[in-house]
């Protein structure tokens, strides 16, 4: 006998697909965020104490930019 697939089936279905991509996506979303945090890094060690200033502030700038970003992804799922 075949199975009757219905429409919460199916929801159910798309939302374990959707919840894995999501998870994989999360995870390639913390793998670059280390590494750009390791080339942030190398790069500070390189600049000299003006150059460190100005990029001081630069990075409290991002940081505070991304906060709000990964608020409003959050809020989206």
């Amino acid at each position: 006998m075949k199975k009757k697939v219905t429409n919460d089936d199916v929801a159910q279905a798309m939302g374990k697909i959707a919840e894995h991509i999501r998870d994989e996506m999360d995870y390639e979303l913390r793998v670059a965020e280390s590494q750009m945090w390791i080339a942030e890094n190398d790069l500070l060690d390189s600049l000299d104490e003006k150059q460190q200033q100005l990029y001081v502030d630069f990075r409290d700038k991002r940081d505070y930019f991304f906060a709000l970003a990964k608020e409003m992804y959050q809020r989206k799922f």
